[in-house]
Parts: C-alpha cells; structure tokens; sequence
C-alpha cells in the first residue's frame, strides 16, 4: 500500500513539472521575446511605396 502512495505521489510531481515546464517554455506565449539572434516577424517594408506615385 505504502508503495502506490509513494509510486502516486511521485507521478502526480512529474506531471505538475511537466505541465508547468511546458506552460513556461510554450513558444506562442505573446508575452515570451523571441532570441536577439531571430529576426522580428513582421510584413516585409514595401519596395514600391504606392501611396507617393504621381
């Protein structure tokens, strides 16, 4: 008996650590900066600015 409560609690820390490691290093937090080394994503700058033409 005292085994499947120490097998239990033991399973039961693993998965909170796994659910909150995930949770913390999940790459589509908005609030979570991307590395300095990685560009920023957004649009392109337009080659051709359409709103000065003649």
């Amino acid at each position: 008996m005292t085994v499947l409560v120490i097998l239990a609690l033991v399973s039961t820390v693993l998965l909170t650590y796994g659910v909150v490691h995930a949770l913390r290093h999940d790459p589509r937090r908005p609030d979570l900066t991307p590395p300095r080394s990685h560009h920023h994503d957004a649009p392109p700058e337009p080659w051709y600015d359409h709103t000065t033409a003649a």
